[in-house]
């Protein structure tokens, strides 16, 4: 495991048994280890790292949250510098999220703040500056349970355009990940 944890929101109600199979799949089978810290209200005093898959019910103080609110307020509360933070550190830029499709189709929202470039003029072959226009904000990338503790470790270092690029509409916005399992 990395020297950090993962803030877990949640944005929809009823999601304890979600959180449960998330964590446990995490604890058990994977090559990151569960890596994940449930944020249940903004107001939370402590943060368990990492949670255990023992959630029971409970009512999110972040469901009419935007992902740039949460993202904010991340930055805010985890901020390496702040000399509250004590480690292991929990990642201010990287964070997951549980909402309404997590219900449906059983997939996470991984989220990465970014700062990235892209070419104006998609057939201008240019290398120029001009030819380019730079963007920052919050990427989001969705995977299945199953690959969200092994995608987020490495979500610091991917090229979310590379992998945004290459995902197909069959794929309906969700990556396909092999997991790494324990062997």
């Amino acid at each position: 495991m990395g020297s950090s944890y993962y803030a877990l929101f949640c944005l929809a109600p009823n999601l304890s048994s979600k959180v449960n199979e998330l964590l446990q799949y995490a604890q058990a089978e994977t090559t990151a280890g569960n890596v994940f810290c449930l944020i249940q209200s903004p107001s939370q005093s402590s943060v368990e790292k990492p949670t255990a898959p023992t959630i029971l019910d409970f009512k999110t103080g972040f469901q009419d949250w935007s992902i740039e609110q949460i993202g904010d307020w991340c930055k805010e509360k985890f901020n390496w510098n702040n000399p509250k933070s004590q480690p292991p550190y929990i990642a201010a830029e990287e964070f997951a999220i549980m909402d309404e499709r997590t219900l449906q189709d059983g997939t996470v929202l991984l989220i990465k703040y970014d700062v990235w470039t892209e070419r104006i003029d998609p057939n201008n072959p240019s290398d120029a500056d001009e030819a380019f226009q730079q963007h920052e904000g919050y990427r989001r990338v969705r995977c299945f349970v199953e690959g969200a503790p092994d995608l987020i470790e490495s979500l610091g270092e991917l090229d979310l355009s590379e992998v945004l690029a290459s995902m197909k509409p069959e794929d309906q916005g969700v990556l396909k990940t092999k997991t790494k399992t324990k062997t």
